[in-house]
């Protein structure tokens, strides 16, 4: 069964673009953006399907993570697993908000996730008209899919709006090859383009989150008392330096201690493997744009290039730095976020593993005191203590002790220590 109609039809009338007047007057831009935007139709129902096996369904408006403007991650609404769903906005490439920092694309980010924020009704559907599994993209990490959106309470399938096309009519983005609703997303680009939205603007107009002074240099302390004066008032872009103590396939994790003996951390966002950024005991100056994920502080827009100016710079090696040892979950909720800390003999009573592969343990430190939270995310592989097997259960660690050295995050408002990358990062303890 078709469940979007594709619309093949000329729409010169509604979608004309040309003739002997240039000019666009902005009642004239809503009025057309209007026309193409409902122009392309969501055409079955939706309810008791599920996106990953029907590659349809309704998602939960109070649980998306927002990562940029043409990424979001979504769960299904009513599921009972949880899963995460990243979706990557089919036909649609805004510009970068996260690993680089282009000129329009926090705003992008932002545009799209208020748009979400305020819809009462989320579907995400393949582009394409007929039911199976979704296909993901070239990395095999996205699902490629359309977003619908309404804020009607109680929606007719007309009342939802397709947000990738809506996207490019805001001018937040150029459209790729786009097989499904081609003549409603090649008006859309036309329109915005005639208009000068945004990406489309002339190059002297100002993005009020994109910020082009030079940065500011601060302390790592500075940077996380500070922080909302860079990353809301639009001038993110800072110098900080720390050594690095951790790192996983998207970054690393720096820290520094001041004279009073506190230790303030900060992850820088890289996924592109810099060899600095997986090198423990490195300190490093980098300049980025800080922002916050998930809540937590992280620098992007890095580049480095051996011999080449670049935003990541080293300017030592073999630096200490201060772990702090936990022994109580009290003493991990003092722990600032993204710094180092370590638990010996670490006693698991009991886990948790997801259906991505997460695993959550809770355990005390020598068998006594208040529990501390242990997370091994599913890119960490941690093998058995004969080498030979990879551990994908947390049940594997209940009952055995463990060493645990890792960085402090939160999830829910609560601390836990988060286990990189690093060699021995995680060891089981034999009887």
């Amino acid at each position: 069964m078709r469940y979007i109609r594709l619309i093949s039809v000329a729409l010169s009338m509604v979608f004309l673009l040309t003739g002997c007047n240039d000019s666009l007057s902005d009642a004239d831009f809503e009025k057309q953006a209007s026309e193409i935007l409902a122009s392309a139709k969501l055409e079955t129902a939706y309810e008791g399907h599920d996106f990953l096996t029907d590659g349809i369904g309704e998602m939960d408006i109070d649980d998306i993570t927002y990562v940029d403007g043409d990424t979001t991650h979504f769960q299904e609404l009513d599921s009972s697993d949880k899963t995460e769903i990243p979706v990557r906005y089919y036909a649609i490439n805004t510009p970068e908000s996260t690993s680089s920092i282009e000129k329009w694309g926090k705003s992008a980010s932002d545009y799209t996730d208020s748009v979400l924020e305020s819809a009462t009704h989320i579907v995400v559907s393949n582009p394409d008209t007929s039911y199976h599994k979704p296909a993901q993209d070239s990395y095999g990490t996205r699902y490629l899919g359309f977003v619908w959106y309404t804020d009607v309470e109680d929606p007719e399938l007309s009342d939802f709006k397709l947000l990738n096309l809506q996207i490019v009519l805001e001018g937040f983005s150029k459209v790729a090859n786009s097989e499904y609703f081609s003549d409603e997303f090649t008006a859309a680009v036309e329109l915005a383009e005639k208009h000068g939205e945004n990406v489309w603007s002339p190059s002297t107009t100002v993005d009020p989150n994109y910020y082009e002074g030079s940065s500011q240099q601060l302390t790592l302390e500075e940077v996380s008392a500070n922080y909302a004066d860079y990353v809301e008032d639009g001038d993110p872009t800072v110098t900080v330096s720390g050594v690095v103590f951790a790192y996983d396939s998207d970054g690393a994790w720096i820290e520094d201690d001041t004279e009073d003996g506190k230790t303030y951390g900060l992850y820088l966002f890289n996924n592109k493997g810099y060899k600095p950024l997986s090198s423990i005991g490195y300190r490093l100056q980098a300049t980025g744009n800080l922002s916050l994920y998930n809540g937590l502080l992280e620098l992007g827009g890095l580049t480095y290039q051996t011999g080449q100016d670049s935003d990541i710079h080293i300017i030592g090696t073999n630096q200490a730095y201060s772990t702090k040892a936990i022994t109580s979950n009290e003493d991990l909720q003092s722990a600032n976020d993204s710094t180092s800390a370590s638990l010996s003999d670490y006693l698991v009573t009991s886990g948790y593993t997801s259906d991505s592969g997460a695993m959550n343990l809770t355990g005390k430190v020598g068998g006594q005191g208040s529990d501390v939270s242990v997370y091994i995310p599913a890119s960490i592989h941690v093998n058995k203590p004969s080498g030979i097997g990879r551990i994908t259960d947390a049940d594997y660690f209940v009952g055995k002790s463990l060493e645990v050295s890792g960085v402090v995050s939160t999830y829910n408002g609560n601390k836990q220590i988060e286990i990189p990358a690093n060699k021995n990062a995680l060891t089981i303890n034999e009887d």
